[in-house]
C-alpha cells in the first residue's frame, strides 16, 4: 500500500505543530528565536538566574548603606514617636523650608488632592466626606483659635502619623510636601495676616 507523500507532509507537519504547541510544567515549549524577548541582563530588583549570584541571595542590587534616606524623604531630623508624648513633643518641632509663595501654592495643590475632601476648598470641614455624615470634625475650621494657636509641629506629626479619625498622609506626602500642606492650611488659617517669606533669589 503506497502513502502518498503529501498526506505524510501533512500528518508530519501536524505532528511538529501539535509538539510546538504542547507546554508542560515551566516548560513552555519550543521558542522561536527567545533572545530577542528575554533579556541576557539582569533585571533591575529582580532576582537573578543561578549563575548570576553576585550579591546576597540572589539580587541584581545591592542593598542601601545602612541609614540611608530615599530621594525626597529626608524628615529634617523628626524624632518623634507616634504617641501622646510624640505628638507633645512635636509642637517644638519647626521646618527650614521658607513660607514663599511658591511653597504655598504648591501646599494649595496638595491639599485640593488630599486633604478638601474632609476640610474642605476653604478649610471649613465642609467637605463632602464631612457632610455626607461619614465623620465629624470636632473643631469648626481652620480660622478657629484652635487651629490658630496649634504649633506647626503638632499638625506636621498629625499629618506624618494621623491623629484621631484621620490616617497617616505620611505614605501619600513627602515630609517637605507636608510642610507646604502646613504653610497652605496656615494662609487658609490667617487670611490677609499671613505673611510670605522671601528667598534671596525674589529679592533680586
Amino acid at each position: 500500500m503506497k502513502i502518498n507523500n503529501t498526506l505524510l507532509v501533512c500528518l508530519g507537519s501536524l505532528a511538529i505543530i501539535w509538539q510546538s504547541c504542547t507546554s508542560r510544567g515551566n516548560n513552555p515549549g519550543y521558542e522561536y528565536a527567545p533572545n530577542m524577548y528575554i533579556s541576557k541582563t539582569p533585571e533591575p530588583y529582580s532576582q537573578l538566574e543561578e549563575g548570576w549570584a553576585y550579591n546576597p541571595k540572589g539580587m541584581s542590587s545591592r542593598l542601601p548603606v545602612k541609614g540611608t534616606i530615599a530621594k525626597g524623604q529626608i524628615d529634617y531630623q523628626y524624632p518623634h514617636p507616634n504617641s501622646l508624648k510624640g505628638y507633645e513633643a512635636a509642637a517644638a518641632f519647626t521646618s527650614e523650608m521658607p513660607k514663599t509663595q511658591e511653597n504655598v501654592l504648591r501646599g494649595k495643590e496638595l491639599y485640593e488632592i488630599y486633604c478638601w475632601h474632609c476640610h474642605g476648598k476653604g478649610g471649613n470641614n465642609d467637605g463632602p466626606v464631612v457632610k455626607e455624615g461619614y465623620i465629624g470634625v470636632p473643631w469648626e475650621g481652620y480660622t478657629s483659635d484652635y487651629i490658630k494657636e496649634l504649633p506647626d509641629g503638632k499638625i506636621y506629626h498629625t499629618i506624618t502619623h494621623g491623629k484621631g479619625l484621620m490616617g497617616s498622609h505620611a505614605h501619600m506626602l513627602t515630609p517637605s510636601e507636608r510642610w507646604k500642606v502646613i504653610y497652605y492650611v496656615r494662609s487658609l488659617s490667617m487670611g490677609d495676616e499671613f505673611v510670605y517669606e522671601q528667598t534671596k533669589n525674589q529679592n533680586k
